[in-house]
């Protein structure tokens, strides 16, 4: 059986609303900062082992639980739209020292998108897109919210839940895939399993779909002017390389890394070919340095 990831007690960072963002710290607290925004249904363990790696080549590895998942506040007004997701973000820079570079898988790298589109260039040091464009696949994206939108009451056990994944993705359920998925679910009073976000995150009216943020986020990535990088997988549903060449085209700086072989979850796909591609961009880039 695979063991669960170890379970650790958060830091928090306060948003500008007063709301908790739970944040795991990985590397020197004065070191340069990287802000890892996991994707949607994900929680902050997602980059454990990328921190792991920054953290060894001198960096301070930021990885939080996006509002409305794990152990950060929901939202008491169940807001979860980009205006309110980029204004955690930025608390999170501004808990870094001002300065950072954003990293962000799918749903996570359409928050980093915004944000780099929305603040003063001279916070963000560079931008990472890992399988995130604005002009994602219709069809990627519907299997993935068909994942996030599970029974309103729940599952009879983790197992259930795999079970229901497994047969989203058309793929057999593995053994152990209950006991993994355990640690991202949690249990309510009738002994019913959830997930462990916010059912709300993914309402519609938040305007996190394809259509409703496409202008918004192409214009956010024309006014990017950090170092940016797309790394999207081979073989991902969610982005192609039209949706790759379309952001080209707002960011005429963007480079592109497709990992072989890889689907949409690039960094659980191929942990070590993107933490590698990764550091490389940042050496090339960003240098290391103290506070920013």
């Amino acid at each position: 059986m695979t063991p669960a990831a170890a379970v650790t007690t958060p830091e928090y960072v306060i948003g500008s609303h007063g709301n908790r963002i739970a944040i795991e710290r990985t590397g020197a607290p004065g070191a340069s900062a990287v802000i890892l925004l996991h994707g949607g249904g994900q929680k902050r363990q997602s980059w454990r082992r990328t921190g792991k790696q920054l953290a060894a080549a001198g960096w301070q590895a930021i990885a939080c639980d996006v509002r409305g998942h794990g152990d950060s506040d929901p939202a008491p007004d169940g807001d979860y739209g980009y205006d309110r997701l980029v204004e955690d973000a930025t608390s999170l820079i501004q808990a870094a020292g001002g300065r950072a570079v954003l990293v962000g898988a799918s749903l996570g790298g359409k928050i980093a998108l915004a944000a780099a589109g929305r603040l003063p260039p001279d916070m963000i040091r560079a931008l990472v897109l890992v399988d995130a464009v604005p002009r994602s696949l219709e069809s990627g994206i519907a299997r993935v919210a068909s994942i996030l939108r599970p029974p309103p009451d729940g599952f009879d056990s983790p197992q259930a839940a795999a079970a229901a994944l497994a047969a989203t993705n058309g793929t057999a359920t593995a053994p152990d895939a209950g006991a993994r998925l355990q640690r991202n679910m949690r249990r309510d009073a009738a002994g019913r399993w959830h997930w462990h976000w916010d059912p709300r995150f993914f309402d519609p009216s938040h305007g996190l779909g394809i259509q409703p943020a496409l202008t918004r986020l192409e214009d956010a990535a024309r006014r990017v002017t950090a170092p940016t990088l797309l790394v999207r997988g081979e073989l991902s549903d969610v982005t192609d390389a039209a949706g790759a060449a379309a952001l080209a085209a707002c960011i005429a700086h963007l480079e592109i890394a497709v990992i072989a072989g890889a689907g949409h979850m690039v960094v659980g796909d191929r942990n070590d070919t993107f933490d590698a591609i990764l550091l490389d961009f940042l050496q090339r880039h960003v240098p290391v340095c103290g506070p920013g």
